[in-house]
């Protein structure tokens, strides 16, 4: 929960009756949907459907990915992001909105062959990320 009172919601899952639920009984509307990477993703519309004023926001490349996908699966629709993390400087200066950035540090791991976002919640001081530390193959 932002400290505006509206929910950030990453690597949405599928938006079942029960998570309806607990999203209604939170008492407050999703201001932000959010793909950590171009991998965490398939449920992104069917959020955005049910959140019409939310925010989309994923790494550079997913919405190309996405808009290839939705012509062959009917759980992505090719829709438009508010904020695409792109590499290069700029990147640097990328800001979301002021709401978002108010409780968020943010950086985007364009080296990561998912392109990960990797987010910091200050408030509660937590770490979110999707992909970033994962080991393929194990080796241990």
């Amino acid at each position: 929960r932002l400290s505006t009172g509206t929910l950030a919601i990453f690597s949405p899952v599928a938006l079942t009756d029960d998570v309806r639920a607990k999203i209604a009984a939170l008492g407050t509307t999703v201001s932000h949907i959010i793909a950590p990477d171009i991998e965490h993703h398939i449920f992104l519309s069917e959020w955005k459907a049910a959140f019409p004023d939310a925010k989309l926001i994923g790494p550079q490349g997913l919405p190309e990915k996405r808009a290839k996908q939705a012509s062959s699966d009917d759980k992505i629709r090719d829709d438009p992001f508010a904020v695409v993390f792109e590499a290069g400087p700029a990147k640097r200066d990328l800001r979301i909105d002021p709401a978002f950035d108010a409780d968020f540090d943010y950086e985007f791991v364009d080296a990561h062959p998912n392109k990960e976002l990797v987010f910091y919640f200050r408030p509660d001081r937590v770490l979110i990320q999707a992909d970033l530390f994962f080991n393929l193959p194990a080796t241990e």
